[in-house]
């Protein structure tokens, strides 16, 4: 792929996630009275219509931003020169911090943990979607700081 091409999906990826940040960090602070959240609350709020919008926007946004971001870093990565096209996850990321941008192999595990955590849907799984949420909120801003860091490098 040529360097122009993948500065423009990259650009593209890098608008997309900064837009399923943004929804999403809107739609944790629209649930900030009830945090932390547990599992009697995460029940309560399923069974309000307006709240379960928010629980599933959340879970989508989350899920799209996760995803987003992965492209992002390849295509960053593409547009720099590098060839990623047959590389794992983890090998991106050592590249990705090689050039400056701090994230770290950990960090992102933990993402993609989240994000299996927070699509459950099962009644008996209220415990593991309130943690999953209250961990998200809590490193919400260090997804921010790799978004923006990477646009600053970009």
């Amino acid at each position: 792929m040529n360097k122009e091409i993948a500065n423009q999906k990259f650009k593209f990826f890098l608008k997309e996630v900064e837009r399923h940040y943004q929804i999403l960090d809107e739609n944790i602070e629209s649930l900030k009275e009830y945090f932390p959240l547990d599992a009697n609350k995460i029940e309560k709020l399923v069974k309000s219509k307006e709240h379960l919008k928010t629980l599933d926007q959340i879970a989508y946004r989350y899920i799209k931003l996760q995803d987003t971001l992965g492209k992002v870093l390849r295509y960053f990565l593409l547009k720099e020169g590098e060839l990623v096209e047959h590389l794992s996850m983890v090998d991106i990321i050592h590249k990705i911090q090689k050039l400056g941008i701090f994230i770290e192999e950990e960090f992102w595990f933990e993402m993609r943990s989240l994000r299996n955590n927070i699509t459950h849907e099962y009644p008996d799984m209220y415990e593991e979607i309130a943690e999953a949420i209250n961990s998200l909120a809590s490193i919400k801003n260090q997804i921010k700081e790799i978004i923006d860091n990477i646009k600053e490098r970009a």
